[in-house]
């Protein structure tokens, strides 16, 4: 399994990076962390990923960066020059040889400042529906998404969810969904913080061909 951390230095990113490498338990060669990338480097490091992609059956890419266009698209994120889209990232790996038929699992975590519409992943979203597919996405104001911890509420869930890996992949998205309103409900106590909507947990949608399981 190879997994990839895309990060800012803002609020909770270096956290989540740190945490994420904790969390899967792998070796260094096997976690890559990216900070402060340009669009161009990313889209650079996606282009020869073929030459790497063989010696694994799996993929987590996980995107920890702000929105370009608050209330619009969260699959549109900023790298550290420009905006990134991340549909033509998923495009790409799609039509990878050295890629089909394995799984390929992105977390975004893409926030935004507060402002008074509604949290969560937007109507505008367009979602790959591309086979061997798992996608995690979040979009909240900054000051919801912070967890009680140094990491995000985002990533805190998904490390609790996967301690209790004796599920499949897919089956545990539901508990990263538990935790993720556990942790958004309870300790809210920041003074003027923005109010969660209902629409505030992770869109979460699979085209997975196989269960996935791995031991953390």
């Amino acid at each position: 399994m190879l997994v990839v951390v895309f990060h800012q230095t803002s609020d909770t990113d270096p956290a989540d990076a740190r945490k994420l490498k904790t969390c899967f338990g792998l070796d260094d060669r096997d976690v890559v962390i990216m900070q402060n990338r340009n669009r161009g480097e990313i889209e650079t490091w996606f282009k020869d990923l073929p030459n790497k992609a063989a010696a694994y059956d799996c993929f987590f890419f996980v995107f920890l960066a702000d929105m370009v266009h608050p209330g619009g698209d969260p699959m549109l994120v900023k790298a550290y020059d420009k905006g990134l889209n991340l549909n033509s990232i998923m495009n790409q790996t799609s039509t990878m040889p050295q890629l089909i038929g394995k799984p390929k699992v992105f977390i975004i975590k893409a926030d935004y400042p507060p402002l008074k519409f509604k949290a969560g992943p937007s109507d505008k979203m367009k979602i790959p529906t591309d086979s061997d597919r798992l996608i995690i996405v979040s979009s909240l104001p900054k000051d919801l998404a912070k967890g009680n911890t140094d990491s995000s509420i985002l990533i805190d869930a998904f490390c609790s969810a996967m301690k209790e890996g004796t599920d499949d992949f897919l089956t545990l998205t539901t508990r990263i969904n538990y935790h993720f309103n556990e942790g958004l409900f309870q300790g809210r106590k920041t003074e003027g913080a923005s109010t969660p909507e209902p629409r505030t947990l992770p869109l979460i949608t699979s085209t997975l061909r196989k269960l996935l399981y791995f031991k953390v």
